[in-house]
């Protein structure tokens, strides 16, 4: 939702009543709000709801603070939200999650959790989820098959993974493994 100074300014005073209330809803919107480019830009304030988010397990406010420390360069802050809310069962906070045990951003590098992080979300990906979560999956999940050093690469598997990450045709890094792999 793009937030104009008018919905702010009539609606701010509300939320904040709404969140102080231990509404959801009213927290997250008021993250997005304090966390955006905007007139009422606040990261301490986004932070203080996130926190609050946090603490009431409200999974889309706590993603949202992850983004916010990971923009601030606060990693293992950020890497603590996206488990958290992986572990309430959201598969698409779990690209960050993955990236982060595969790059060590934030915790230990862990590349074989990555790898099962990036299955798990192939395997039980559902129509409720956003379809970039699975493209984004199948083609980190084709980037570690491919750089294993496994003798047992199955080529078609991950051939097969990188055509789906670019299904829209708007993965050109896809898209250039493909080149080389063939499609």
């Amino acid at each position: 939702m793009i937030y104009d100074n008018n919905y702010c300014l009539n609606n701010l005073n509300y939320l904040i009543k709404q969140a102080n209330e231990g509404k959801s809803d009213a927290i997250e919107e008021l993250i997005l709000i304090y966390s955006n480019e905007n007139d009422y830009k606040d990261i301490n304030k986004a932070i203080y709801y996130g926190k609050i988010a946090f603490l009431s397990n409200s999974t889309k406010g706590v993603y949202h603070l992850g983004l916010i420390y990971r923009d601030l360069g606060m990693y293992k802050e950020a890497f603590l939200c996206y488990k958290k809310v992986w572990e309430a069962g959201e598969l698409d906070s779990g690209i960050n999650l993955g990236l982060c045990y595969l790059t060590g951003t934030g915790t230990v590098k862990n590349v074989e959790t990555a790898k099962m992080i990036f299955q798990k979300i192939i395997t039980d990906f559902s129509k409720g989820n956003f379809p970039v979560t699975l493209e984004s999956a199948k083609y980190w999940y084709s980037i570690i098959s491919l750089l294993s050093d496994s003798d047992n690469k199955n080529i078609h598997e991950i051939r097969q993974n990188l055509i789906e990450s670019n299904v829209d045709n708007d993965n050109s890094s896809a898209n250039d493994l493909l080149l080389i792999l063939g499609k």
